[in-house]
C-alpha cells in the first residue's frame, strides 16, 4: 500500500511572472490566491518540475545573493563616511542558510521517502 501526501500545492498565475513560486495549500498565502488566478500541483515535486520554487526557499535564496554584493561592492555609511563591512553575524548567517538549503534540497526529501516508505510499510496488510 502507498501512502499518499494530504498536500496540496498552489501557485499564482499573476506571481509567476515576477517568481514563479508555490505554497501548501494549508499557508495563509495560499488562501488570498483567487480561484481564477490558481495553479494546483499534486506534490512538491510536480511544482518544482513545472519551474516553481517554494515560497520559503525564494526568500532564503535572496540572502547570499545580498551579504556577497555587500561584501564584493562596499558602500559608505552616510553620516560617518567609513565603508560598511559584512559583520560576522551576517557571515554566519549565510552558511546557516546555505545550510538550510542543503537540507531542504537533499537530507529532507530523503529521509521523508524512507519515512513515508516506512508508514507505508507499517500500514499494508
Amino acid at each position: 500500500m502507498v501512502v499518499q501526501k494530504p498536500d496540496v500545492y498552489v501557485g499564482s498565475t499573476v506571481r509567476r511572472k515576477v517568481r514563479p513560486h508555490f505554497h501548501r495549500s494549508d499557508c495563509k498565502w495560499a488562501t488570498a490566491i483567487k480561484a481564477w488566478n490558481l495553479i494546483r500541483f499534486s506534490s512538491q515535486e510536480e511544482a518544482v518540475k513545472a519551474g516553481w520554487s517554494c515560497s520559503g526557499v525564494v526568500e532564503l535564496l535572496d540572502v547570499p545573493r545580498k551579504v556577497g554584493n555587500l561584501a564584493a561592492h562596499p558602500i559608505e555609511d552616510s553620516a560617518t563616511g567609513m565603508i560598511v563591512e559584512v559583520e560576522e553575524w551576517e557571515a554566519e548567517w549565510c552558511l546557516e542558510v546555505i545550510e538550510a538549503l542543503y537540507d531542504h534540497f537533499f537530507v529532507a526529501p530523503a529521509r521523508n521517502a524512507e519515512r513515508l516508505y516506512r508508514l507505508g510499510q507499517k500500514m499494508s496488510p
